[in-house]
């Protein structure tokens, strides 16, 4: 008799802790499908942009153009904050009197504080130099690129999130001082983050 009772709570306790372990790995596989952002992280990005150029002297210059490629290598120093060396910028084209086109871009070198809000929402910012010229490689020109020093800040909103790999769009700002003009360059970009 006492064996049956033994045996009914062990199989009482049994079926009360096997569905709280089913819910446990359950639990277990949500949480191997959120992001692991951990070590190492790569971000690849091309968009849209637009420039404002405002010399000390002259007048103001506002056009749209191309984001360069943008490129950010770091580590995650938790699941929310990363630290990131970034380059990124914004271009855009011009007429000379001969009707060649010419490509203008205002880059910026430096480093980032990338935290993430939740699993879909980013932001970073961070200072750095900037350089200011023509893309010789597009066009024969004046090699004369201009040196500053600026800030980028992004804010970007997540299409897709999975365990190694983020896609989304952002929004960046570059403001940029030069010995001669101010630049405000702005971007749009469709992002690619492993991690």
């Amino acid at each position: 008799m006492k064996f049956l009772k033994a045996s009914i709570a062990a199989a009482c306790c049994a079926a009360a802790w096997f569905p709280s372990l089913a819910h446990a790995a359950e639990g277990d596989e949500s949480v191997s499908s959120r992001p692991l952002r951990q070590g190492f992280t790569l971000e690849l990005g091309l968009g849209g942009a637009l420039t404002h150029v405002s010399p000390e002297r002259g007048e103001s210059l506002t056009r749209f153009g191309l984001a360069p490629l943008s490129m950010s290598v770091g580590g995650f120093l938790s699941p929310d904050v990363a630290l990131l060396a970034r380059a990124a910028g914004t271009s855009y084209f011009r007429e000379d009197a001969h009707g060649d086109l010419h490509q203008f871009v205002n880059g910026f070198y430096g480093g980032h504080v990338q935290f993430w809000v939740n699993d879909d929402i980013m932001l970073s910012g961070g200072p750095g130099l900037v350089l200011f010229g023509e893309n010789t490689f597009l066009h024969t020109g004046t090699n004369d690129t201009e040196v500053g020093y600026g800030a980028s800040f992004r804010a970007g909103f997540g299409v897709l999130s999975t365990k190694h790999h983020s896609l989304r769009f952002a929004v960046e700002v570059f403001p940029s001082k030069y010995k001669d003009a101010f630049v405000m360059g702005s971007a749009l970009n469709f992002e690619w983050q492993y991690y």
